[in-house]
């Protein structure tokens, strides 16, 4: 059964609100914020459990994964808390997690033509200012896609705008509120094309964006 999938739907999930799923098998506790059917596609938070282990497995529609908490390996290297890494279509590796992970991770959302492999670690001498009181670091574009962090300050404010080809947004720290709501950390948005608001922090925040994927959605 699809989850979230109408992807002309806003969408506002906190993942400290909603039930997680602990697979008894691997004792993985996810929280699936949405899911097609069948797996091939979705967006989740991911909680592995120390020791666990993947073997050599395939990423037929590509991944992209943002570390969270802890910090997990594969045969390129490791990849600690602020990492992100996004893996074209058809990468097989396997990964481990001595120490345990969380991670936030999109699964099937990289498009056929984009074969470029990311890896960047945690950096916060990267982050640009954008306005006042808002500095973004871009982690990778492609197209009309856009991935970044964007950090506010407490009391930022951004400019009204217009999502033309749609924007979600993670909330990895602080708060964020619109004219729709107030959220914060562990919250998960999806903007359809087309949609606006005039987002700002009472108590500032960071926050995972990815802008521009959902155009003709």
């Amino acid at each position: 059964m699809d989850l979230n999938m109408d992807l002309t739907d806003w969408v506002s999930c906190d993942s400290h609100a909603v039930s997680w799923q602990t697979n008894a098998d691997d004792n993985v506790a996810r929280c699936f914020l949405e899911q097609a059917e069948g797996g091939l596609h979705n967006t989740v938070v991911g909680k592995f459990p120390a020791g666990f282990k993947l073997p050599p497995h395939p990423h037929p529609g590509g991944e992209e994964v943002f570390v969270l908490e802890g910090s997990f390996f594969d045969a390129d290297g490791e990849y600690p808390a602020g990492s992100y890494l996004r893996l074209p279509r058809g990468w097989v590796h396997a990964t481990e997690t001595p120490g345990g992970c969380t991670l936030f991770v999109k699964v099937g959302q990289v498009p056929a033509e984009d074969s470029t492999r990311v890896h960047l670690a945690s950096d916060d001498h990267d982050f640009k200012e954008v306005s006042p009181g808002l500095r973004r670091r871009v982690l990778h574009e492609f197209g009309d896609e856009q991935v970044f962090l964007i950090r506010f300050e407490p009391g930022a404010t951004a400019d009204h705008h217009v999502h033309t080809g749609g924007e979600e947004l993670y909330i990895i720290e602080g708060d964020l509120a619109d004219d729709r709501g107030h959220y914060t950390a562990g919250s998960w948005l999806r903007f359809p094309d087309g949609s606006a608001h005039t987002p700002h922090s009472p108590s500032g925040c960071l926050m995972f964006v990815k802008r521009g994927h959902l155009s003709g959605s």
